[in-house]
């Protein structure tokens, strides 16, 4: 069978004589008898005439492979390779580097994407601070904490769909990736593939490059979120966190509900929830497996459940405060100061005669 053979960067501008007696001085197998082996390349009478690099020596088919010639080949430029393999061969490097420039193009276009994403959760977080300041609530508070990791959210997801739309849109524009000249039917009746065939191979892959980039991105914004919720809540409920650890995540079933679980408001008293009482986290991640509809449905029962029981605490702590209802009086007399001008004796003696 023939053999081709590419000459080396090395040996550009050299002729086989010259290689030859380079490899005997380096005591390296020689080229043997350089005029018969260009005889064997079928350039007879061209051993003294410099190669160029990159070029293709092909040995004749019928030349033993343990001849001196053969031997010394390889030595030089490497093991050969068959003819129908050198005439793919440039199609393949094209290929290669055509989808690594493909791949630093969309990592470019991500990383700008990700940028602006940073900047508009940046500007979100002090929008929040500024906006629950106003009323009062400090930024070190757990609500505020909440509000911008699901604001922080909703962006996350809202820039992963643009990822993936402008991805796409992009890719489907490029121009077709340059490659070295060359026929559609190689050596050997091989076809070569056509700049058509290397477009089609890259747009197969390419969107299911993209999908999966997103769903990363989409599966790491909502862990972060979750994770940010759970620490941000460890003073709240002291010893959550340890809990959460005690968690078995190798579960496929608890990635699909905290998925469920991050989207509602009050994450956190959820969690908290079924920690509590394993029963219904047990319930809750079948549902989340099996029947994630009705897993939602679940969730949203529990989450309005939740709220409404803790309205229900604070007015009946609010209702138990006697402070809570002492209001200003509009009387004259010794009942005309209001709580807030009263002095602490002033205050004691009212409620003692409110209590008699």
């Amino acid at each position: 069978m023939e053999q081709v053979f590419n000459v080396g960067e090395q040996y550009g501008g050299k002729s086989l004589s010259q290689i030859s007696e380079e490899l005997y001085k380096a005591n390296r197998p020689a080229l043997g008898n350089t005029s018969v082996l260009a005889e064997m390349l079928g350039m007879q009478g061209q051993h003294e005439n410099p190669l160029k690099a990159g070029q293709q020596l092909t040995l004749r088919g019928d030349v033993s492979p343990t001849s001196a010639e053969a031997i010394g080949l390889r030595e030089a430029f490497g093991s050969g390779i068959s003819k129908q393999e050198a005439a793919v061969a440039p199609a393949i490097k094209t290929l290669s580097e055509g989808q690594k420039s493909l791949a630093d193009r969309y990592k470019g276009l991500i990383d700008s994407i990700k940028g602006r994403e940073q900047q508009a959760v940046q500007r979100s977080d002090i929008n929040t601070a500024t906006e629950f300041g106003k009323r009062g609530i400090l930024p070190s508070s757990g609500i505020v904490a909440d509000t911008q990791a699901n604001r922080a959210r909703d962006i996350g997801v809202s820039f992963a769909g643009e990822e993936a739309n402008v991805g796409l849109q992009a890719e489907q524009q490029q121009q077709a990736v340059p490659q070295q000249p060359q026929q559609n039917v190689g050596l050997g009746g091989m076809k070569q593939p056509s700049q058509a065939d290397i477009e089609r191979m890259i747009a197969e892959q390419a969107p299911m490059a993209l999908q999966k980039h997103v769903q990363k991105l989409q599966q790491d914004q909502m862990v972060n979120t979750f994770v940010s919720k759970m620490q941000a809540a460890e003073q709240q409920y002291p010893g959550l966190e340890e809990e959460l650890n005690n968690l078995n995540y190798n579960d496929p079933r608890m990635h699909a509900f905290i998925a469920m679980a991050n989207q509602m408001e009050n994450t956190v008293d959820i969690m908290k929830e079924v920690l509590d009482n394993p029963s219904k986290m047990e319930s809750l991640l079948n549902m989340a497996h099996n029947q994630p509809y009705q897993a939602q449905k679940a969730l949203k029962g529990l989450s309005d459940s939740i709220k409404t029981n803790q309205t229900a605490k604070a007015e009946e702590a609010q209702a138990r405060d006697p402070m809570s209802q002492i209001k200003s009086s509009t009387t004259s007399g010794n009942m005309e100061k209001s709580q807030h001008d009263m002095s602490q004796e002033d205050l004691r003696r009212l409620l003692v005669k409110k209590f008699k």
